[in-house]
């Protein structure tokens, strides 16, 4: 959040006033970061989310140990859709998945990160 908040400062006070571009936001985000000794790759986020254009869609897929769904998980993936279009594009992502047992008592949570391909097992 800092950087997020010193790279619009160091943006507006750098362009009041100026034509600029979304190139140069992204370089006052990477200085930021730089400052804080961060190294960001922010063009190729920008490349991927921002200029591209098209939806992701993001599918469950869960498979039970009954047909009802009333069983235990066996296996459970993630399935990335891109829009149709011009352009296929799948994107990389970061997601948090909770699963709760019946009672709502207990919990089972991880993060993880999708990488730009159609789709994801979970541990």
């Amino acid at each position: 959040e800092d950087i997020f908040l010193t790279g619009l400062r160091n943006f507006f006070e750098m362009f009041h006033g100026k034509s600029a571009g979304l190139e140069d936001l992204v370089d006052c985000f990477i200085q930021a970061a730089l400052e804080s000794d961060i190294e960001l790759d922010l063009f190729a986020w920008v490349n991927e989310w921002v200029c591209t254009p098209g939806v992701n869609t993001i599918i469950p897929e869960v498979i039970s140990t009954s047909p009802n769904m009333k069983g235990c998980i066996k296996s459970f993936r993630v399935v990335q859709e891109a829009s149709d279009g011009a352009q296929y594009v799948l994107r990389g992502h970061r997601i948090s998945v909770i699963f709760f047992n019946k009672n709502l008592d207990e919990q089972f949570e991880f993060e993880m990160v999708m990488l730009p391909e159609e789709e994801s097992d979970c541990p």
